[in-house]
Formats: structure tokens, C-alpha cells, sequence
């Protein structure tokens, strides 16, 4: 741009020859070397100024005003080199402080109407209008650059805002989206690993004496692992961020109330009661029932062994649905003052609370472990107070 502005100058200056500079007498009485010497330090000092537009706009300011000052000393008229002061203006306003472009608008106003009778001079009467005329047309120039200048800024200021923001969002639904993958990574395999142990130790004990209760015990592990390999690829493929419309993996819904009878009989341990009228429960709210109950019998498995058994309770309110999932122990003895250690627990908590509802977990005077939810739901329209 400096450049630019400063050939702009030159090709002027030689298409129209030395008196359209219009030097002031003093200069014009110097030699032709002197006079190009100095005509090409002001224009390169006001052109060259923006040379440094987006690195230093402080130089900018002060070049581009040491060059307009001695524009004012060496000519009487103005030329071409001026066109730089707008877009000097336009580059401390743009990249600098807003006080550095305040200082710069007052500078420059200054000088239009310092300038402005001195290349008006001589003056008479129907000079005035010519005098207003100039000064508005300087200061115009000046503080439509400005308020140019600050208002693209204004705009870039406002995209990196939004585009942080956008980054921002993008990055929470990353990280909910990793915490989801994580907790149904934890209940598929935590959960299809102990039914799985547990009914492998179960045949391997009757394999000897009841050979059909070991058939049975291997095909539920098979059918257990065949799950829990669709559970996996439907993991693996949001982690893949796959969206293959063909894949039945990635489209097959979550877990629902239906499924629950059945992952609680695969377990072989615990036994299921329903109270109250079944009703229709939303999407996520049937997900988070499965997950707790599975989780909840997950556990079982884990701190009170195949021996233990448990009972799972969900009953139906006219505004909620209470889950509880209650084992003996197993023989074992809980410490009344800690939970189970793991992410289990936690991640229960989590999901109970994301659908408004709260989760109790603690061990019971008997010896097992009590886990209780409640899970918000929608009254029936039939109930609703019209």
C-alpha cells in the first residue's frame, strides 16, 4: 500500500510536471536536486507511514504527522501524497487503541485548519466558503476513516466472539458426548462381564450334575456377549462419528422399560416387581431407568458376589417413578459410612440428575447395599387440573 500510494504520487508528479507541486517560494528559489530531495522525503515520510499500518500504528501517527507538517512547510497546495492521511487514519483506528485514534482525529483536525488558510492564502472576502469548504472536506475525510475503521473492527471483534463461543459450545457438546460414551461404555461392560462371570461359574458348578443348567448358562453367555458386541459397535461408531443411514447399529434405540424384565432374569440373581400402573415414560427417562437398575445389579455382582440376591422394585406415582434395587449382601457386610467406590455410583448420579431426579445409595442395616431413585414424569392429561 505504501507503495502504491507512493508511485501514485511520482506518475502525478511527472505526468503533469514540477509546478503542479506548487512550491513554497523559499523552495522554489532552491535547485532542482534539493527540491527532489525534499518533495521525495515528505512523500516517502506520509506514504511510507503505513509501510507499518498493522505493526506499529504509533508510527504510523508519527510519521504520517512529521510528513504532513512538512508538507505544510515545502508546498502551498495540496497533491497527491494527502491521500495517505486518510488511510493512515483508517489503519490507527482499525489496529490501534481507541485513545491512539482519538489523539490522531484531534491531530489531523488540527491540521486541516492549520493547512487550510495557508493554502488559501492570500485571502479575501469570497475566500471563506473556499476556507469552510476545504476544512470540512479534510476533517470528513478523516472522520469517515475512522468511523469506518471502528466499525469493521467492531464486526471482526464480534466474529472472534462468536466463532470463541461456537468453539466453546462445540467443545462442551465434545466433552458431554465423551462423559455419555464413557458411562455407557462402563454399564455395557462392567455389567455383560459379571452376568457373564457369573453365569460361567454358575455352569462350571453343575456342568458335573446338571449338564442342561450349564447349556443354559453358556447359551445366556452368548447371548449376553452377542448383546454387549452390538452395544460396542453402536459405541464405536459415535466414537467414529459415523453416519452411515445403513448401519442398523447406529440406529437401534436405546434400552427401554420393555428390556428391563429381561436384563434383570439374565443376571440370575434378582428378581423384578413392578407397582402402579406402567405408563409411557420419554426417551431419555426409560434410558437412565435401565442404565440405574443395570448398574445397580452390576454392583451386585461385583461386591456381593453370585451368592447374593436382590430385588428390584419400580413403582409408577401419578408425577414419578421410584426405582429401587436392594441386595442381601451376599454374606458380606457393607461399612455403613462409605458408598461403593468406582465410577458406577457417580455415574448413576449423573444420569438421575440430567432428567431432574435424585439418587439415594447407601449399605442397610441387614448387610447388603439399597439404591433408590426417583425419576420426574409428566402427570396424565387425564389428571392435569384443567
Amino acid at each position: 500500500m505504501a507503495g502504491g500510494m507512493f508511485a501514485l504520487f511520482v506518475m502525478s508528479w511527472l505526468a503533469s510536471g514540477t509546478e503542479s507541486l506548487h512550491w513554497n517560494a523559499w523552495v522554489a528559489e532552491q535547485g532542482t536536486a534539493v527540491q527532489w530531495t525534499l518533495t521525495l522525503l515528505v512523500a516517502l515520510l506520509v506514504t511510507g507511514s503505513l509501510a507499518w499500518r498493522q505493526a506499529n500504528q504509533v508510527v504510523v501517527l508519527v510519521l504520517v504527522m512529521v510528513g504532513a507538517v512538512a508538507h505544510l512547510v515545502i508546498f502551498d497546495a495540496p497533491n497527491w501524497m494527502l491521500l495517505a492521511l486518510p488511510l493512515a487514519m483508517y489503519a490507527v483506528a482499525r489496529w490501534g487503541s481507541r485513545r491512539l485514534a482519538l489523539i490522531t482525529v484531534g491531530l489531523t483536525c488540527v491540521w486541516a485548519l492549520v493547512a487550510s488558510p495557508i493554502w488559501l492564502w492570500p485571502r479575501d472576502r469570497h475566500d471563506a466558503r473556499d476556507f469552510v469548504l476545504m476544512v470540512i472536506s479534510v476533517m470528513s475525510m478523516q472522520l469517515i476513516s475512522y468511523l469506518l475503521a471502528r466499525a469493521v473492527r467492531t464486526n471482526a471483534e464480534k466474529a472472534l466472539s462468536e466463532a470463541a463461543s461456537a468453539e466453546q459450545v462445540a467443545r462442551a457438546d465434545a466433552a458431554r458426548m465423551r462423559t455419555e460414551i464413557a458411562r455407557e461404555l462402563h454399564d455395557v461392560v462392567a455389567h455383560s462381564l459379571s452376568v457373564m462371570v457369573v453365569q460361567a461359574e454358575g455352569g462350571q458348578a453343575a456342568a458335573a450334575k446338571d449338564p442342561a443348567m450349564a447349556a443354559q448358562a453358556l447359551a445366556t453367555i452368548a447371548s449376553v456377549g452377542r448383546e454387549s458386541l452390538g452395544e460396542m459397535r453402536h459405541i464405536v461408531g459415535l466414537l467414529r462419528d459415523t453416519r452411515d443411514a445403513g448401519s442398523s447399529d447406529l440406529l437401534r434405540p436405546h434400552p427401554t422399560m420393555d428390556d428391563i424384565p429381561t436384563m434383570v432374569a439374565k443376571t440370575g440373581i434378582a428378581t423384578l416387581t413392578v407397582v402402579g400402573q406402567p405408563r409411557a415414560v420419554p426417551p431419555t427417562t426409560n434410558a437412565v431407568a435401565f442404565r440405574v437398575i443395570q448398574e445397580s445389579l452390576t454392583n451386585v455382582l461385583k461386591h456381593a458376589g453370585p451368592q447374593a440376591k436382590a430385588q428390584v422394585r419400580i413403582e409408577y406415582t401419578p408425577d414419578a417413578m421410584s426405582i429401587s434395587v436392594i441386595d442381601d449382601g451376599g454374606g458380606l457386610v457393607h461399612d455403613a459410612t462409605e458408598e461403593i467406590p468406582g465410577q458406577g455410583v457417580k455415574g448413576m448420579r449423573e444420569r438421575v440428575m440430567s432428567v431432574g431426579g435424585y439418587l439415594l445409595t447407601g449399605p442397610t442395616e441387614e448387610g447388603g447395599f439399597r439404591v433408590q431413585a426417583r425419576l420426574p414424569l409428566a402427570k396424565p392429561r387425564s389428571e392435569e387440573t384443567p
